[in-house]
């Protein structure tokens, strides 16, 4: 009834003992202008392609749940680019999504990335949902109604690839094309 996604910053071919960064603390700590410059490209285009699940199902049928992270434990580099972070999420998280203005969704979009807090934008109608699972990692579980190219646009730095269902409490069944990459630039 429904197909998996991951989106992930990794492309198909990237070697994880490169690794340098998992987030923009790691960022900062680099103490590097290339890496906070690519960090900073990155979260930018990880926020584009979830607006594309936000303008594709109608408002008025996308719910959303906002779940926070104690943000007084948090690392202050977490908030790097950002002003008033802390208020401003706990006023944003009072409204209803279809009153935010884009650059308020993208805010709260920015801080998601970053792990301030955890969104969860789900469609009402057919189920379908895009969550984080992990640094620069989603889940998107989309109704067998919708081809991902329907919805999505390739998007630099943005890769998504065939997952398993991680939800159900039925026996897990490997789709035939796991690990394929799609939406290829």
């Amino acid at each position: 009834m429904f197909n998996f996604y991951n989106i992930s910053r990794f492309e198909p071919d990237y070697n994880f003992s490169d690794k340098v960064w998992n987030d923009i603390s790691d960022v900062i700590k680099c103490k590097n202008d290339d890496i906070l410059s690519y960090y900073l490209w990155l979260e930018k285009q990880h926020v584009k392609f979830i607006n594309m699940f936000i303008n594709y199902f109608s408002v008025d049928r996308l719910g959303y749940a906002i779940f926070f992270e104690d943000l007084k434990k948090i690392s202050s580099d977490y908030f790097f680019d950002m002003e008033e972070p802390i208020e401003r999420i706990n006023n944003l998280s009072r409204y209803n999504l279809k009153i935010l203005n884009t650059n308020d969704l993208n805010f709260l979009l920015k801080s998601w990335v970053r792990g301030l807090c955890y969104l969860h934008f789900f469609d009402t109608l057919t189920g379908s949902f895009i969550r984080k699972t992990d640094d620069f990692n989603f889940l998107l579980m989309l109704h067998k109604n919708y081809n991902i190219d329907e919805i999505f646009k390739p998007t630099k730095g943005v890769f998504v690839s065939v997952d398993m269902d991680v939800i159900s409490y039925d026996a897990v069944l490997m789709p035939k094309n796991y690990g394929e990459f799609l939406l290829k630039i």
